[in-house]
C-alpha cells in the first residue's frame, strides 16, 4: 500500500498502446489515495534529432489524453527519464552534437508541457556537474548564446529535476547532500525543485573500460590479440536500441562469427 509508505508522488510509464479507460481509472484510484501522477517516458535514443517526432507524437496523445479526462483522471505531471550518455560516442566525438540536439528536445517537451499548464520533470545523474575525469572541465553547452553547464541548461529548461543520486551516505565529501549541492544553489537561485532520487537495492558492479591509441574499423587482425567494441544488431524499430558488446579476441584465436558479420566496430 503506497499510501501507508507514506509515498505522495508516483511516476507511471505512459503505455504505447492505447488503453485509456484503465489509465484513466488507474489515476483516479491514485488520487483517492492523495497521490500525484506523473506521467513518465525515455530512452536514450529520444536525444538524437531523427527520434524527435516520436517524441512529439507521444505528447500529442498525452495533451489528448488530458483535454477529454475530468480533472480527477488527469496526469498531474509529465517526466522524462532519457539518460543521452548511454549513447556511443557521448563521450567522445558525438557529444556536441548529442548534446545539442537533447537539449532541443528538452526545450520543445518543457513548452508542450507549459502549454498543457503540467510540471515537466527530467532525471538527471549526480555527476553531470562533476568535472571530465580526463580534461578536469565540467561539460559546458551553447545554446542560443549562453554558454552554461549543460546541467545548468536542463534546469532552466524544466520545472524540476530528479536527481539520481545513488549513494549510501547522507555527509561528507561525495555524499548524498555534497553531490546535490550545484544542482540544490540552481534551483533555490530560480525557484526550480530537486528531487532527490536514492537507490533502494544493491546494483551489480560495472565493468570500465579504457582504451589508448586510435581505434579503427577494419577487421581485427587474428595475429595479435584485440579489443573490438561492436555493434551485434540493428532495428527498425525505435523502441529497441542497437546492442554494443566489447570482447577481447586473443592472438590465434577463431574470430567469433558475429564479430566477424558486425558492420560497426571499433578496433583497438
Amino acid at each position: 500500500n503506497l499510501k501507508a509508505l507514506s509515498i505522495g508522488e508516483v511516476y507511471l510509464q505512459w503505455p504505447r498502446t492505447q488503453g485509456s479507460e484503465v489509465l484513466a481509472a488507474l489515476i483516479q484510484a491514485f488520487h483517492g489515495a492523495a497521490i500525484k501522477v506523473h506521467a513518465l517516458d525515455g530512452a536514450p535514443y529520444f536525444a538524437q534529432t531523427q527520434h524527435h517526432q516520436a517524441v512529439f507524437d507521444t505528447l500529442n496523445a498525452l495533451a489528448q489524453f488530458q483535454n477529454t479526462q475530468p480533472k480527477a483522471s488527469q496526469f498531474d505531471g509529465i517526466h522524462y527519464d532519457i539518460e543521452p550518455y548511454l549513447l556511443p560516442g557521448f563521450f567522445g566525438m558525438h557529444q556536441k552534437e548529442i548534446t545539442h540536439s537533447y537539449l532541443d528536445l528538452v526545450k520543445a517537451i518543457h513548452q508542450r508541457a507549459q502549454a498543457l499548464n503540467i510540471p515537466f520533470g527530467l532525471s538527471l545523474p549526480f555527476w553531470l556537474d562533476m568535472p571530465d575525469e580526463f580534461t578536469g572541465k565540467i561539460l559546458r553547452v551553447e545554446q542560443a548564446g549562453l554558454t552554461a553547464p549543460l546541467y545548468e541548461h536542463l534546469q532552466r529548461h524544466s520545472d524540476y529535476i530528479a536527481l539520481m543520486d545513488y549513494k549510501t551516505h547522507l555527509h561528507g565529501p561525495g555524499g548524498i547532500m555534497d553531490s546535490a549541492q550545484n544542482e540544490l544553489n540552481f534551483a533555490r537561485q530560480h525557484q526550480k525543485k530537486v528531487v532527490i532520487g536514492l537507490e533502494t537495492m544493491d546494483l551489480p558492479d560495472e565493468n570500465l573500460f579504457v582504451f589508448e591509441g586510435s581505434p579503427h574499423r577494419q577487421q581485427p587482425p587474428t595475429t595479435k590479440s584485440s579489443m573490438v567494441f561492436y555493434q551485434t544488431k540493428t532495428s527498425t524499430n525505435t523502441d529497441t536500441l542497437p546492442q554494443w558488446r566489447v570482447h577481447l579476441i586473443e592472438a590465434n584465436a577463431v574470430l567469433p562469427a558475429d564479430i566477424a558479420a558486425a558492420k560497426e566496430r571499433w578496433v583497438w
